[in-house]
């Protein structure tokens, strides 16, 4: 017997209805939570929303918008609201017996803590993991259902992009469906001189709709075709039957991952106004730890944020700044606020920030973790150590052209590995021009296929996290560039050129667990630093700001 699941890009739940928004008591707060569940699953058995099936087994929502955006607005946060969890990365089946939450071990903790009463945590890595697709396979019945135009926008939160489809026909014959009310007049010229036209946003359904049947009668099958994405959503991707779609990534996609000249000039450039930002912050941070102000989570956060919103070219952070002191840190994207047990930072606390910025010529993102006790622990400085150490093998790699990431994955997590540690996310990831800070492909991790290319931006971030007790973090961008010095002189081979330009502390560091390509490393890193960022510094009449970076890299 056939069976239908549904996919939802719009969900049948209003986040108006959010119990946090009532103003009722705690206990009837609770049952509200509880009673989400069941409310979805009547609707399993309503007659409007099952149309021509006859029900539902089972209802699919990833932590997106209906453009499959990691950075969403408030109103489409549907899995935080049906199920409380608030991370960044998951996917829910909710059926007439189970409600399951996938995330990666970033989040575990996290969402053990979140989670509402009748969720199943489900893990994305580890030996006991299992895929939401292979669960579904495994639980359902046989038959169930389940930077084109150099533009930008704001209609989401530190992403600089619009909402919209776009349809190419052929080479001059091209659609964008768009907010009709967001297109001025320049735009429009600018559009209609690359021969674009113009519809609203709202009609991209009824469009395809018409398209596809008159298609189907002009042309065979074989002449009919339309490419999807893997990431259309499921509106748009039920409307063609099997035969008259072909589904692969969007070439778009992995075309805008190589920079040209002036998109790698403007990274460039801004992560250099960026770094000198972060160097600001911290030398103000370690002034106001040693004078014994009161600086707490949310006090470092904005001050990280103010340094950059000074800069030029600034137009917005690029994610939610991660500030986190001692076991907050253990927390890989924890985030502060006003109602959070917010900690302060104190003369013996380890603090992790993980920020970035978007400005009119690049995207930024950068990780560091300070400690500011006189006498660290023997047990932080070695894992402060292995971290640098990974990050330091990844960075010195030279390899092939369009070489796996699987192999930066090995080589990164090795120091870890053999010591019996690891971390739960990828190694790192690919970082747009003035657009989405986790620009994939390219991702840095074990199961990721896209091989790097000369022109590609990726960051290396090994970590390591110890629950209620610390976690650390080291993270850089890198530009992918042609390989130098090498013995055969071949032109195919490429290396990481740094573009973070932040110094990493030093008496951190067991010199013991480090060779001396590590030390060589970290030495021509901190000359760069002070070179390059010393400059701008100077330029800006920052004299402070410049003797704390040039005592920060003063050789090791």
């Amino acid at each position: 017997m056939a069976t239908t699941t549904i996919k939802d890009e719009n969900s049948v739940l209003s986040p108006s209805e959010n119990p946090h928004q009532l103003n009722e008591t705690q206990e009837e707060i609770v049952l509200q939570k509880n009673n989400l569940l069941q409310k979805l699953r009547d609707l399993f058995k309503n007659e409007e929303i099952l149309g021509q099936k006859e029900h539902i087994d089972a209802y699919i929502l990833p932590r997106t918008d209906a453009h499959n955006n990691e950075y969403i607005n408030e109103r489409d946060q549907r899995v935080k609201f049906i199920s409380g969890f608030s991370g960044s990365n998951a996917w829910v089946i909710v059926t007439k017996e189970n409600a399951l939450l996938w995330t990666d071990g970033r989040y575990y903790i996290q969402a053990k803590s979140e989670l509402y009463e009748g969720w199943t945590l489900m893990k994305l890595t580890g030996p006991d993991s299992i895929m939401p697709s292979d669960w579904i396979i495994q639980n359902l019945e046989n038959g169930s259902k389940i930077g084109l135009f150099n533009l930008r926008g704001s209609d989401i939160p530190y992403v600089p992009v619009f909402y919209s489809y776009a349809i190419i026909m052929e080479i001059n014959k091209t659609f964008l469906f768009v907010d009709m009310r967001k297109i001025t007049p320049e735009i429009s010229t600018y559009l209609k001189n690359n021969n674009v036209e113009i519809f609203d946003y709202q009609n991209v359904v009824s469009f395809l709709k018409e398209y596809h049947e008159t298609s189907k009668n002009e042309f065979n099958t074989k002449m009919h075709k339309i490419w999807l994405s893997k990431s259309i959503n499921y509106e748009i991707g039920s409307l063609f039957d099997k035969k008259y779609y072909y589904l692969a990534d969007s070439p778009v996609s992995k075309m805008k991952t190589i920079k040209n000249l002036v998109e790698l000039n403007g990274m460039r450039n801004s992560h250099i106004r960026d770094s000198a930002a972060l160097i600001k912050f911290l030398y103000w941070i370690n002034n106001e730890i040693s004078l014994g102000h009161l600086v707490d989570e949310i006090r470092a956060a904005r001050q990280i944020n103010y340094y950059r919103e000074q800069l030029d070219k600034f137009v917005s952070l690029s994610f939610e700044t991660i500030s986190a002191v001692d076991e907050n840190a253990a927390l890989p994207h924890y985030h502060v606020n006003e109602n959070n047990d917010k900690k302060f930072i104190k003369d013996e606390s380890v603090y992790l920030f993980d920020s970035g910025g978007q400005y009119y010529d690049g995207t930024t993102d950068v990780t560091r973790t300070i400690c500011f006790s006189k006498n660290p622990t023997q047990h932080f400085c070695q894992m402060f150590t292995l971290v640098l150490r990974s990050h330091i093998d990844c960075a010195c790699t030279k390899f092939p052209s369009e070489t796996s990431p699987a192999l930066f994955d090995g080589i990164t997590r090795l120091p870890l590995w053999s010591n019996g540690y690891n971390f739960a996310h990828n190694v790192g990831h690919g970082v747009g021009h003035f657009l989405n800070v986790h620009e994939i492909p390219p991702c840095l991790g074990s199961t990721e296929k896209f091989g790097l290319k000369k022109g590609n931006v990726v960051t290396i971030e090994p970590g390591y996290y110890e629950e209620n007790n610390f976690g650390i973090r080291i993270e850089n961008c890198y530009e992918i560039v042609e390989a130098k010095n090498l013995q055969s002189g071949a032109k195919n081979f490429l290396e990481f050129e740094v573009l973070t330009f932040v110094p990493i502390q030093k008496n951190l560091i067991v010199r013991e667990l480090l060779e001396q390509k590590h030390i060589d490393w970290l030495n021509n890193y901190h000359n760069k630093c002070f070179s390059v960022v010393g400059r701008f510094l100077q330029e800006k009449g920052m004299q402070e700001e410049y003797n704390f970076l040039a005592e920060a890299c003063t050789p090791y």
